[in-house]
């Protein structure tokens, strides 16, 4: 992946170390990197729970019992999208892509919005 947000965020002086001098050399941090495009390369292996689904069907005596033979089955659970992502990664998804889906452009990210977590909750009742 090409972390196309980083570098353009160090070569505007914007990321937290850019003023700082790690090597002692009396230059900055950022103007050590400028012209090395190659630190913005990323592995983009991840692993993610992309989506997770559980219910749970009441027996049907218990239901005859609370509905007194008027509700024939009731279905209650939760399911979510996108619930937990495992990358090293530096940027928000490595799965996130503004430009297309074809194979080189799909692996340069610039300012991504992160994949949305949902969660929701199913209520289910059969008449």
């Amino acid at each position: 992946m090409i972390n196309l947000t980083g570098l353009l965020a160090d070569g505007g002086g914007t990321t937290p170390d850019w003023n700082g001098d790690s090597d002692n050399d009396g230059t900055p941090n950022g103007r050590d990197r400028a012209g090395d495009a190659s630190r913005f390369i990323e592995d983009g292996t991840y692993t993610k729970l992309r989506e997770l689904g559980i219910y749970y069907r009441f027996p049907q005596s218990v239901i005859d019992k609370a509905f007194g033979g008027t509700v024939k089955g009731v279905k209650v659970g939760a399911s979510g999208n996108n619930l937990l992502l495992w990358t090293d990664y530096s940027s928000y998804d490595p799965e996130v892509s503004q430009f297309s889906q074809d194979p080189v452009a799909s692996s340069v990210e610039v300012t991504p919005f992160p994949s949305s977590r949902r969660i929701m909750f199913h209520l289910n009742f059969e008449l």
